[in-house]
């Protein structure tokens, strides 16, 4: 079973603040984080209780080779992903976001 994805904006906005920074230092960076992020949004969608579970009832997703997590919950066919939080950067920010 696929499950349906939505994405809270905030979460849209940390995406691309990260791909702002990183289009900063070598533009093709960017365009491979953004590839990634659809990737990962794939496979949570097609697995994901496979993603380790964290605090309450979120899930966490590591986007391979840059140091972010999607960071999403499930209800339902529902995926919400609330946050693309930086694996050493504010930590536990996103628990507030429905």
């Amino acid at each position: 079973m696929e499950y349906k994805i939505a994405v809270l904006d905030e979460a849209i906005q940390e995406v691309q603040e990260a791909m702002d920074w990183y289009g900063e230092i070598i533009p093709d960076l960017s365009i491979d984080l953004e590839a990634r992020f659809y990737t990962s949004l794939n496979a949570i969608s097609k697995h994901p209780f496979t993603s380790q579970k964290i605090k309450f009832s979120f899930r966490k997703y590591n986007v391979s080779r840059f140091p972010y997590n999607i960071i999403f919950k499930i209800k339902d066919t529902q995926i919400t992903v609330v946050a693309f939080a930086h694996h050493k950067r504010k930590p536990n920010y996103w628990k507030k976001r429905k």
